[in-house]
């Protein structure tokens, strides 16, 4: 739409280099940012907002590099490399946002200096350069001759990619309007339409590239879930994910402080663990209340009748559980948990417009009992529908001796059972109601020594 506006007021200059000079100091920008959006469709794989980052250190110097980590406290400088980086390697290396690398030229090996041997100026000078690690994803480092620092991200790549692009077809009008003897408006409204056609199918082209590599982690990602699930479960030293970011919440209610670890932090997902967030009165008087079913081949089968779509999420449950309403005799007990997850919820969701289910659902796991993986809500990426989930709670009143696990395979986050511990996690973006593409998928490893007792909330918009 910007651009066609650039274009109705440019129609007033017939001038070629009035043309030119109009349009495209105007309209340059509003192009490029076509082709960054769809370079930043990337976005949509649902990156966690995490501090840390992955970094590729690659050496074109010509030269052997040594890299060191600056401290920014006392500036002392930290080795990464043992020994150092040839000419031609590279160094793959994790780190977090701003902090800063020194990278030194080490003599040669055969002459024993630094410098280009070709260079007066520089020779027997061991040059240096640094870097900051940025907030993009995707970052390489160069290391060019003469110890230039060439740093590159998806961003600036984008960019460089969305430059090129428009430099083309930018240079196909200006050489068909060069080679016109009249340059009329009507002849300019069609050189504008082949500008704008030849724009539009390069960001075309780039969609469907970033589209094919959106879908080919997706399903990487799930393919990898079943490998990811079996050594979670099978190992017993695994120790819960840990924290991108750790924050706490005031419950309004009981004023008690909780602490909560973000393990999982992307669009149209959450996963929260929450420290202390159920009292061991209140699971005690959920467990009293419940009264647990279970049919002889194995699979859930609720004390109640349930809503289809309650009744659809317990499906490959392997386990006993109940339903147990909010009406239950130690009302202010539960009233109190369910007022609890309530005000989390409205805290996270920042609106008033949500509701739970009129019950909590009590599950106990015994030795065996397990959960296959399965999502609460849709987490198929399309929209919200109202009245829908859009968050659950798992509150932990009994942990088994081993296994229990909750595990969010697809995600690669693992939440060892704590005793009145929670786990809150969000399948349905706060700005625009997306749903999660597949992220909170979750299951229950199996219990293998002891007993689980766990209690389930659901949160609708």
């Amino acid at each position: 739409v910007c651009c066609k506006n650039y274009y109705s007021t440019t129609m007033m200059a017939t001038h070629k280099s009035s043309f030119f000079f109009f349009f495209f100091s105007k309209s340059w920008s509003c192009l490029l940012a076509l082709l960054l959006l769809a370079q930043g469709q990337r976005e949509v794989l649902g990156k966690p907002k995490t501090a840390q980052r992955h970094l590729q250190i690659v050496n074109e110097s010509g030269r052997r590099v040594d890299a060191f980590w600056v401290n920014a406290d006392t500036g002392e400088l930290v080795r990464q490399t043992e020994p150092f980086i040839y000419n031609g390697g590279s160094l793959p290396l994790q780190s977090y946002v701003g902090h800063t690398f020194e990278l030194r030229e080490l003599p040669s090996s055969k002459t024993g200096k630094c410098g280009d041997p070709d260079d007066d100026v520089t020779i027997g000078i061991c040059r240096m350069g640094t870097f900051t690690v940025n907030e993009n994803d995707l970052q390489t480092i160069f290391i060019r001759k003469g110890m230039v620092i060439d740093h590159q991200d998806d961003k600036n790549r984008a960019r460089t990619d969305a430059s090129k692009a428009i430099s083309a077809c930018h240079a196909k009008a200006k050489e068909s309007i060069a080679e016109a003897d009249h340059v009329t408006p009507e002849f300019l409204s069609s050189t504008y339409e082949e500008l704008m056609s030849c724009v539009e199918k390069s960001v075309a082209a780039k969609l469907e590239q970033v589209q094919e590599e959106v879908d080919f982690q997706a399903n990487l990602r799930k393919s990898m879930g079943d490998i990811i699930a079996n050594y979670t479960c099978n190992d017993e030293t695994l120790k819960t994910t840990e924290a991108a970011s750790t924050n706490y919440w005031n419950d309004p209610a009981s004023k008690d402080r909780k602490k909560i670890d973000v393990l999982l932090d992307v669009d149209s997902a959450q996963v929260h663990h929450i420290h202390n967030f159920i009292s061991t009165e209140e699971c005690d008087a959920i467990f009293h209340a419940a009264h647990f079913q279970r049919d002889s081949s194995g699979s859930q089968q609720p004390s109640s009748n349930m809503a289809e779509d309650a009744s659809s999420t317990l499906q490959g449950l392997q386990a006993s559980s109940a339903r147990i309403p909010s009406s239950t005799d130690d009302t202010d007990l539960l009233s109190a948990f369910r007022q609890r997850v309530l005000n989390y919820a409205k805290h996270f969701f920042t609106t008033k417009d949500l509701q739970q289910d009129d019950f909590v659902t009590a599950i106990r796991f015994t030795e065996g009992d397990y959960w296959q993986p399965h999502c609460d809500g849709k987490c198929t990426g399309n929209a919200h529908v109202p009245g829908e989930r859009v968050a659950t709670i798992i509150a932990y009143c009994k942990t088994p001796q081993k296994g229990g696990s909750t595990n969010f395979r697809n995600a690669g986050v693992t939440i060892v059972p704590e005793p009145n511990a929670a786990v809150f996690f969000t399948y349905a973006a706060i700005a625009d109601g997306e749903t999660d593409k597949g992220y909170t998928e979750y299951s229950t490893c199996p219990v293998l020594e002891g007993e689980q007792e766990i209690v389930i909330q659901w949160i609708q918009k």
